[in-house]
This record gives C-alpha cells, sequence and structure tokens, in this order.
C-alpha cells in the first residue's frame, strides 16, 4: 500500500508516480490526487494497473455517489 496524502499536483503526475511503482505491485495506491474531483479518479483508475482507494476524506453519500456513477472503482480506505 502507498499513500500519496493527495500530493499529486495534477492527474498526469499521480500516473506517472504510480507507473514508476508499479513494478513493486502495491496492493493499492491510496489517495492518488486530492478527493472531490470524482472524474479525475474514475480517468484515472482506467489508465493504471494498480487499484486506487479513496474514501478516507470523503464525508457524505453522495460524495461516495459521485465515485461510482463516474466509473470509478472504490476501495474504501
Amino acid at each position: 500500500m502507498t499513500d500519496f496524502h493527495g500530493r499529486p499536483d495534477s492527474l498526469e503526475a499521480a500516473k506517472v508516480y504510480i507507473d514508476a511503482i508499479a513494478p513493486i505491485r502495491p496492493l493499492f495506491v491510496e489517495e492518488a490526487i486530492q478527493p472531490g474531483d470524482a472524474a479525475a479518479m474514475a480517468d484515472l483508475a482506467r489508465r493504471v494497473d494498480c487499484p486506487l482507494a479513496t474514501g478516507e476524506r470523503l464525508f457524505t453519500p453522495r460524495e461516495f455517489a459521485d465515485i461510482a456513477e463516474n466509473g470509478g472503482s472504490l476501495h474504501s480506505a
């Protein structure tokens, strides 16, 4: 497990970091981008081979629904 704490400053940066650690096959990457951008999380999930986790900083059912509705795979952390 690797926790990015939402620190990458763009979706592209998150992808580069995930691709760099992919050879060690992390169980998942947590908070690869800042929470609240469900479309970006879903896009990133489609572009990387590593499972993504989010949910630690989501608080309402609507926030979780946004992830699911955007096609994101949700692994709540």
